[in-house]
C-alpha cells in the first residue's frame, strides 16, 4: 500500500512541476499550488493534512504568479529604459555634432569676414609736404574704424608711415615716423587701445617718384592702415 501511495505522489508532483514552467493566470498557478499542496498534505495523513496542504499550495501558487509577473514587468521596464537611454544618447550625440558644425561654420565665417575686411580696409592717409599733422575731418572716420575694430577680437590695426625722397634720409625717416604716430594718436583718441596698434615707418625707402612727378610725390607722403591678425604681431616685429 505504501508503495502504491508513493507512486501516486511522485506522478502528481512531476505533473505539477511540468506545469509550473508556464506562466499563466493566477487561477492556473493557484491550481498548481493547491494540487501540489494536497499531495504533500495527503502524504502527512488524514483530512487535516489535506486541508493544510491545500492552503499551503494556494499560497505557493499565488506567490509564484506574483513573482513571475513582477519579474516580467521589471524586464519590460528595463528594456523600455534601455531604449529611452539609447534615444537620449543619440539625441545628445546629434546635438553635439550640430554644435561642432555650427562652431566650425562660425569660425569659417569669422575668418572669411576678417579676410574680406583686411582686403577692403587698406587705407591711405595723405599729408602735406614736410608735415605730419592730420586734417580734423579725418577724426570721424577714425571713430568709425575704432567701433569696427572693437567688435573684431584677435585683430590689430597696423600703421605704416612713409615719406617722399626730397630732403635727406634722416629727416625723411623721422617724418615718416611722426606721420605714423599722428595716426596712432588719432586712433587712440577714437577709442582704439594702444595695445591693438602696430607701428612701422620706412622713411623714403619705398619712394619711386622723381621731383617732377608731383602727383606721385603726393601719394608717397602718407600713412597706410591695414588690419592684421594678432598672430602676425611677432612676424611683423621681426621685419
Amino acid at each position: 500500500m505504501k508503495y502504491i501511495l508513493l507512486t501516486v505522489i511522485c506522478t502528481i508532483a512531476i505533473s505539477d512541476l511540468g506545469l509550473a514552467d508556464e506562466v499563466g493566470s493566477p487561477s492556473r498557478q493557484e491550481s498548481i499550488g493547491v494540487g501540489t499542496g494536497a499531495v504533500l498534505g495527503g502524504s502527512v495523513g488524514g483530512p487535516v493534512g489535506s486541508i493544510l496542504g491545500a492552503a499551503l499550495g494556494s499560497w505557493l501558487g499565488d506567490r509564484f504568479y506574483k513573482e513571475q509577473t513582477a519579474k516580467l514587468e521589471f524586464e519590460q521596464r528595463w528594456e523600455t529604459l534601455k531604449d529611452e537611454a539609447e534615444i537620449l544618447n543619440a539625441g545628445i550625440k546629434t546635438r553635439e555634432q550640430e554644435m561642432i558644425r555650427l562652431e566650425s561654420e562660425l569660425l569659417k565665417g569669422t575668418a572669411e569676414m576678417q579676410d574680406t575686411l583686411q582686403q577692403m580696409l587698406s587705407v591711405q592717409v595723405l599729408f602735406r609736404t614736410g608735415e605730419s599733422d592730420l586734417d580734423k575731418i579725418n577724426q570721424d572716420w577714425f571713430e568709425q574704424l575704432a567701433e569696427l575694430l572693437a567688435n573684431m577680437d584677435g585683430m590689430l590695426i597696423r600703421v605704416e608711415g612713409f615719406a617722399d625722397a626730397r630732403g635727406n634720409a634722416e629727416y625723411n625717416a623721422q617724418l615718416s615716423a611722426d606721420r605714423a604716430l599722428a595716426v596712432q594718436d588719432a586712433l587712440i583718441r577714437a577709442g582704439v587701445p594702444s595695445g591693438r596698434i602696430v607701428l612701422d615707418s620706412y622713411g623714403e625707402q619705398f619712394s619711386r617718384s622723381d621731383e617732377s612727378d608731383l602727383d606721385g610725390l603726393a601719394m608717397e607722403r602718407r600713412a597706410e592702415l591695414s588690419l592684421v591678425n594678432s598672430s602676425e604681431r611677432q612676424r611683423i616685429a621681426q621685419k
